[in-house]
């Protein structure tokens, strides 16, 4: 196996996990009784006096999941455009991460706050 076969069944992966990632978070049921709003809301209004609020457990971890998702786009992209030897392209795609990353973040925060 050599390297590019290497790196595209590493993207593929990524695409493939992202896909999945994203489908779990839009095609998946509404949290309880809350149905046709967002999840984003449901999971920002949830309180430190209301332990164990599911609904916005589940709306978290719809959050994380899109987050997870973004980040291994991103990488995917970044990957693909370090292999064209697009390097500086590359690296201000790879700098998105970041947002992934503090997406995955504030959702762990708010399963947190949604279960303790």
């Amino acid at each position: 196996m050599t390297k590019n076969d290497y790196n595209s069944q590493h993207i593929g992966r990524m695409l493939v996990i992202a896909a999945s990632l994203l489908c779990l978070a839009f095609l998946s049921p509404d949290a309880g009784n809350l149905h046709g709003s967002y999840f984003l809301p449901v999971a920002l209004n949830s309180s430190w006096h209301q332990l164990g609020d599911l609904a916005a457990v589940w709306c978290s971890i719809k959050i994380v999941a899109v987050s997870v998702a973004f980040f291994l786009l991103v990488e995917a992209v970044a990957t693909y455009l370090a292999r064209l030897k697009l390097n500086r392209l590359a690296l201000a795609i790879y700098c998105l991460q970041a947002i992934g990353a503090t997406g995955a973040l504030a959702g762990s925060y708010y399963i947190l706050k949604a279960l303790l």
